[in-house]
């Protein structure tokens, strides 16, 4: 063992609050279809996500400490909806959870529904735009 040996953790994440915009419309979506399970599987999903003061108990928990914390805002903007489903980080990263959130009868026209919603805000306001909040975060043990 080498004594002067540190174990350092640095890892990103989105923070609880991310694409608050569309997970509006997503309910609002289930809501229209009268879809009650769908919403509570929505809720339950979107408060997964946790905190900077979540994640800073997480680490304290696990006897690292923060070094450096960077918070910020990145924004994802697309053209439609169509473009907002097809984008490879959605497909990759979300895409499967939010298809989780429903009932397999129910996946098409959710997603109809859904991406319809995104076109008419984009032909309205000229594109569709998310927030996510950012954490770049730096520990030591």
């Amino acid at each position: 063992m080498f004594p002067f040996s540190i174990a350092k953790l640095i890892f990103t994440t989105n923070l609880f609050g991310h694409f608050n915009e569309f997970y509006s419309i997503f309910a609002e979506v289930l809501c229209d279809l009268g879809l009650e399970y769908e919403i509570n599987n929505l809720n339950t999903h979107i408060k997964k996500r946790h905190s900077l003061e979540d994640i800073k108990i997480i680490i304290k928990r696990n006897k690292f400490s923060v070094k450096k914390i960077i918070q910020e805002n990145y924004v994802m903007r697309f053209v439609d909806g169509n473009s907002f489903f097809n984008h490879y980080f959605i497909k990759l990263a979300f895409l499967q959870d939010w298809k989780e959130i429903i009932n397999e009868d129910n996946w098409n026209n959710v997603f109809f529904n859904l991406e319809n919603r995104l076109n008419d805000i984009a032909s309205k306001k000229g594109e569709i735009v998310f927030n996510v909040p950012m954490a770049y975060i730096e520990c030591e043990k």
